[in-house]
């Protein structure tokens, strides 16, 4: 049984959109995952709804103690259900002391931010890769503009040259438009790599950014960085490439 697809039909049933076809074993067997997933909110916003007569007697005993488990687990954390539509105008800090494991939080938003990129330039395709690194063409062999995110919701934007060409060419419009860059961006991009391979490096910044802020406002500020760095080295590396 997939466990995300699992989540998304638990989720659709508890916002009444998906009530055909699911039964008393079906409940059961939508517990028995959350408490594996460890989803004890989402198990704990199914129990109302299940009735036990049609179970057998170890299918009950079962059940009382997942759930019994579930409220256990979920004692520190809130019975809200956290999903898209509850946590977009959550801030984001109070989202995270909800979700221990900051992986789906990671891949909603770099969903979102990609599909707002595509919005605002229709000529632009966004690559989402693997749900925390978004990637964009820069037009020119090797040069690749990104934005990703790591698990702990730190963000960043930069380009990341593979090959000798692509790697010159970064350097060079890093050495004659430093000050350009930053007063174009509002940020300073740093070299990485080249440890490994020396013709493959990247430059990165950092968005640093409030936590405190709703996840839908977020998601728009670091689309709109990305759009910048976007914009701003498509056109350096066009003309220094």
């Amino acid at each position: 049984m997939n466990s995300e697809k699992t989540k998304k039909q638990i989720i659709k049933f508890l916002k009444g959109k998906e009530k055909k076809y699911v039964d008393t074993f079906c409940f059961y067997q939508w517990i028995d995952r959350c408490y594996f997933q460890k989803w004890w909110n989402l198990a704990l916003a199914i129990e109302p709804y299940i009735t036990t007569n049609s179970l057998p007697e170890e299918y009950i005993k079962r059940l009382k103690f997942l759930l019994a488990e579930c409220r256990i687990k979920n004692s520190e954390t809130s019975k809200k259900i956290i999903n898209e539509e509850t946590s977009l105008n959550m801030p984001l800090n109070i989202i995270n002391n909800h979700l221990k494991e900051n992986y789906w939080t990671r891949e909603f938003i770099i969903g979102e931010i990609a599909k707002i990129v595509m919005k605002w330039n229709p000529i632009i395709h966004v690559n989402n890769y693997k749900g925390w690194v978004l990637r964009v063409a820069s037009g020119r062999t090797g040069l690749t503009i990104e934005s990703w995110m790591y698990k702990s919701l730190s963000f960043y934007v930069g380009v990341s040259a593979s090959g000798r060409k692509a790697k010159d060419t970064i350097l060079n419009i890093l050495e004659k438009n430093n000050e350009f860059i930053i007063n174009s961006t509002g940020h300073s991009f740093l070299i990485k790599g080249g440890s490994k391979n020396p013709n493959s490096i990247w430059i990165e910044a950092q968005i640093i950014y409030d936590k405190s802020t709703t996840r839908q406002e977020l998601i728009e500020t670091l689309a709109s960085e990305y759009c910048k760095v976007i914009d701003l080295f498509r056109t350096l590396i066009k003309r220094y490439y």
